[in-house]
Order: C-alpha cells, then structure tokens, then sequence
C-alpha cells in the first residue's frame, strides 16, 4: 500500500502511549497508529454497494407503507388537511 506523510497533533499522553505499545510490539509508531485508525474509521463502500444499500432501505419503507397507497391521493390528501389548518382570511 502506498504511504503519504503528515503530520497529526496528538495529546501528549496519547503519543506517550502510542510509543509505549510500539516499544512493547517493536514495531514502528506509524505501523500502529495505521492500524488503529484503519480499525475504527469506517471503509469507503463502494458504489454497487451503496446502491445495494439504498434498494434495502427502499425496499423497507414500501414494507412499512404497503403497496396499495397511491401517492397523488396521499398528497391530495395532506394538501387538504393543511388547508383545513389555516384559519380563513389569512
């Protein structure tokens, strides 16, 4: 894998206990903080997955609404009900 440098402020007993597992591993600081970091921060998904993704989430909400509701009604009747809201004459 290809490596940049730069450069990251750590608090001072973070440093302390990065180094201390890197002398306690022998292994190079750099090596494990990658790890560490490569650990918690989540992969990049890529596109065909994202899709995958957002179908599932499709796919749940047409579950919880059910296929029988038409949308044109659905806003017709939302329209109404908010019309119904508003006082006359303003």
């Amino acid at each position: 894998m290809a490596t940049t440098d730069h450069t990251i402020r750590l608090p001072s007993s973070t440093y302390a206990r990065l180094q201390a597992e890197a002398a306690r591993s022998h292994r190079a600081i750099d090596e494990i903080a990658g790890e560490l970091l490569d650990e918690r921060l989540p992969q990049p998904i890529a596109d065909h997955e994202r899709a995958r993704a957002a179908l599932a989430r499709l796919a749940a909400l047409r579950a919880r609404v059910g296929r029988g509701v038409d949308a044109v009604a659905l806003v017709h009747e939302s329209r109404e009900e908010l019309d119904g809201r508003i006082p006359s004459g303003e």
